[in-house]
């Protein structure tokens, strides 16, 4: 109706200039218009009848406004606008078509893809394609993880396994090389759930939609980014699980489920824990507030790599119910590692170490004591010769191990090389190095001189500041302290329930001295103080730190042995402590083969990168080795030595060889792909040999490809992301709701392919039926009230 009235869309009136081609000179102008006011004056100044003063008033101005809507149409009205150059440029359409486009939160329950097949429109019913073609050659293309095109509407199936929005953009900026784009329309959620996978041909996509919209802007084509869905009510998400991926704990697995209720649907949830697909346990929680957290533990029920599922059952109400399960996988191999202590016997610490470690099959504590002059007592070893020279003085020697703690013993008992090869076994074979309290640990010891001390995540006094320090609190008993970063790090979690985990370390027995340490290195992490200590220069009692391919650690007391005895028996705080620092220290020590992947879960058809490090005994990168990865398929279609399988094949077992090709650019580096074509449980094991056929070792892992239902995780509208696209290329950003004149926008906006026209508005209808409406209401109203 207003283009009908008006010629013209409303967005033509707002984005156009006004002017007038016969508009005389602003005095003319102005004496025009007052003779225009002084013939309604003399018109009604005496009126043949007697008419209220107000009446004459509004009888006037009606007149007075249809004899300068007459002198404004002779002056010839138009306006100057940018318009497009029919059919001289093109629009490309990207059009979301991943799993989230199937959610109904639209009116009545409608489909985020039903209301966007019914705004680009069809063969039946008109839509915005339609109205885009009157100007534009329309390019309409459909995106997921990946971009093909889209002939009809009916064509969306939100069967998209993820939404990879950067590469639509990258899809896009390269067809302007192509085409004379003078826009790209993008419909989506905005949710970009594929940020960072491998591509075809090599390389992992940048996965950013920002840096892909500015490659937009530089090639000057507009982004109008228009939002499809809401922000989701009352729905029950698992937004995280966080389990240890390994079993090291007397076999049990323990983990932390986390969540989330929008607008709090209901007030209780059942949550079940599943092995295998078996229900293994399930509980009734009280939905606390936004988030909610859960804890199980289990004990697996057999050797190997196990897949787990938690999942919260959905109210009757909820809207999306795909989001309300998480799968992942525990590796219950059996796994050891080897520590070797050393320090001079006195303490009781070694003695409570030791036995808190004994109970961990999974740990074997190698001890090498010394005694007394000359004198050392080996504890722990494999073979006789094992130490039988004292401690290792060659990295094949060292580098057997997995971790280092070194007790109350000076550096001098360590001999210069000896200390480069403890600086080369935490930097270059990655393993843990822990210094421990006592009267010959740090300065006291003589450490602040020695070769390794900027491995440690604190600075060490000098002689003179250590003793000018404080020397009567040393030995004055406190409770240790923990940081923030200490209540939430792995290894110091004694419940996963963070507040009891507070409660047990508050409870905890005192301590009865500490080493005065220096300051905390940068990027190292301070977990526990003395309770003494002054805002800014804290007393560090423990912390730890990155350090090459390793890690390092302090613990400035001597004196932790207190915890277990004045600990009731059945308490088991002092030994899980010890248990977990030492897995810490030594689980993540790598082994000369290493294999690893970017993730733990991928989905169907994402491309896999297994990564795998060599090195010899010494940890030398091994240049030129032969790398082959077997991996074990589940049940579903797949691919082995080229052959493909129905769904009920491959059976159970079935194996794809892939050869791993080294990087050129980093020696004893190597990589491989593999694309999974179904769900389950995928199992690697690498095995490498020289190239002279020697073999040097083997390493296993697995993934998991999912039920692909990322897609959920982030179901809400992103219209900031979509503002933000919109705003960097020079575009706009509507909701589907209000986009139904995208058309009309995109014919005025600035283009490379448009030209400034000038539209008239003197012949509109709408004006003439204005001066006819205002002339008519006039002359009616006089005649009713006895005037001429």
């Amino acid at each position: 109706m207003f283009e009908f009235l008006f010629k013209y869309s409303p967005i033509v009136y707002r984005e156009g200039i006004w002017a007038f081609r016969l508009w005389p000179a602003i005095y003319w102008t102005l004496l025009v218009l007052l003779l225009v006011l002084a013939t309604a004056y003399l018109i009604y100044r005496k009126p043949i009848s007697p008419v209220q003063p107000r009446l004459r008033f509004v009888l006037a101005f009606l007149k007075f406004a249809a004899l300068v809507l007459i002198i404004l149409c002779l002056a010839e009205p138009f306006i100057s606008i940018t318009s497009i150059v029919p059919k001289k440029s093109s629009v490309l359409i990207l059009v979301d078509d991943s799993a989230s486009m199937g959610i109904p939160d639209g009116d009545n329950r409608q489909k985020r893809r039903d209301a966007i097949a019914i705004w680009l429109g069809d063969d039946e019913q008109a839509g915005v394609s339609q109205a885009l073609e009157e100007n534009f050659n329309v390019l309409t293309y459909r995106f997921s993880e990946t971009v093909a095109p889209l002939t009809a509407p009916d064509e969306l199936t939100a069967n998209g396994k993820a939404t990879d929005l950067a590469r639509a953009l990258e899809f896009a900026e390269k067809q302007s090389h192509v085409y004379p784009l003078a826009a790209v329309i993008v419909v989506t959620d905005g949710v970009q759930t594929q940020p960072l996978v491998q591509r075809p041909g090599g390389g992992a996509g940048k996965g950013d939609p920002l840096q892909a919209a500015a490659l937009l802007r530089n090639a000057n084509v507009p982004v109008f980014a228009v939002g499809v869905g809401s922000e989701i009510e009352n729905d029950l998400q698992l937004a995280r699980v966080m389990a240890n991926h390994s079993v090291t704990e007397d076999d049990i697995v323990e983990l932390s489920a986390i969540i989330q209720a929008r607008r709090k649907p209901v007030d209780r949830v059942t949550v079940q824990l599943l092995e295998e697909g078996r229900l293994v346990q399930s509980r009734e929680v009280a939905l606390e507030q936004k988030f909610t957290r859960v804890n199980f533990s289990t004990r697996p029920t057999r050797r190997g790599w196990l897949t787990y599922r938690v999942v919260v059952q959905p109210h009757k109400d909820e809207i999306i119910k795909t989001n309300n399960e998480r799968s992942f996988i525990i590796n219950n191999e059996p796994r050891s590692a080897r520590i070797l202590y050393v320090e001079e016997l006195h303490p009781a610490d070694y003695k409570f170490i030791r036995r808190a470690l004994d109970l961990d099959k999974n740990l074997q504590l190698v001890s090498l004591i010394r005694t007394g002059p000359d004198k050392l007592y080996r504890q722990g070893i494999s073979t006789p010769d094992e130490l039988r020279d004292g401690f290792p003085s060659t990295a094949e020697q060292l580098f057997a191990y997995d971790a280092l703690i070194i007790g109350s013993i000076e550096a001098a008992f360590f001999t210069q090389a000896q200390q480069d090869l403890i600086r080369d076994f935490v930097s270059i074979r990655g393993g843990g190095l822990m210094l421990l309290g006592g009267p010959k640990s740090f300065t006291a010891g003589g450490w602040e001189r020695s070769r390794i001390a900027d491995v440690l995540p604190v600075e060490l006094l000098s002689k003179e500041q250590f003793a000018s320090s404080e020397s009567g609190a040393r030995y004055a008993a406190y409770r240790l302290q923990l940081t923030p970063a200490g209540l939430r790090d792995p290894a110091l979690q004694l419940s996963l329930e963070p507040q009891e985990n507070r409660r047990l370390w508050e409870s905890m027995p005192d301590l009865l001295n500490y080493h005065p340490l220096g300051k905390a290195r940068p990027g190292a992490s301070v977990l526990a103080v003395h309770p003494l200590g002054q805002a800014g220069r804290p007393r560090i009692i423990m912390a730890k730190q990155r350090y090459g391919r390793g890690r390092s650690m302090v613990l400035a007391t001597s004196t932790s042995w207190r915890w277990q005895m004045q600990l009731h028996s059945s308490d088991m705080r002092h030994e899980k402590f010890w248990r977990q620092v030492s897995r810490w220290l030594a689980f993540s020590a790598p082994k000369p083969v290493e294999l690893t992947l970017e993730k733990d879960e991928y989905f169907s058809g994402e491309s896999v990168t297994i990564y795998a490090t060599v090195a010899d005994s010494g940890f030398a990168a091994v240049a030129n080795a032969q790398i082959s990865a077997q991996i074990t398929l589940p049940p579903g279609t797949g691919r082995v030595s080229g052959r493909t399988f129905a769904d009920a094949d491959p059976p159970v077992g079935s194996i794809q060889t892939i050869d791993l090709q080294p990087d050129l650019a980093q020696p004893g580096h190597y990589k491989g792909t593999f694309i999974p074509q179904s769900p389950g449980l995928f199992e690697i094991e690498i095995l490498a040999h020289s190239a002279t056929g020697k073999y040097l070792g083997r390493s296993a892992s697995a993934f998991l490809v999912g039920a692909d239902n990322i897609e959920f995780q982030q179901p809400d509208l992103r219209a900031g992301l979509l503002q933000r696209l919109s705003e960097i290329t020079g575009g706009q950003y509507l909701h589907l709701r209000d986009a139904d004149d995208i058309a009309d926008r995109l014919s005025v906006a600035p283009s490379t392919y448009a030209k400034t026209v000038e539209r008239d508005l003197w012949d509109a209808p709408g004006i003439y039926f204005l001066i006819v409406l205002l002339l008519a209401v006039e002359w009616f109203t006089g005649r009713a009230k006895g005037m001429s």
